[in-house]
């Protein structure tokens, strides 16, 4: 099952928080939502929480990565 942007939102605002420049995140945050991009790490050496949040992004569809991603932003 998909996760909903709902139940994830604040889990990713935190990180944002915390990273502006969307860190481990910084490829989809600039606009390649495509699997193969979720998947790449620039420094393979993820946080456990950039772990889990990776997971997340996965189950989601690319339209719910776009539509987070712009939502966290604007918050």
């Amino acid at each position: 099952m998909k996760p909903s942007i709902p139940d994830v939102i604040a889990r990713f605002a935190a990180y944002y928080k915390h990273h502006p420049s969307w860190g481990a995140f910084h490829v989809v945050a600039d606009g390649n939502y495509a699997d193969a991009f979720v998947e790449h790490s620039p420094w393979r050496d993820d946080t456990a929480e950039e772990a889990a949040l990776r997971a997340v992004l996965r189950a989601m569809s690319k339209t719910q990565r776009r539509k987070l991603i712009a939502l966290v932003e604007a918050a």
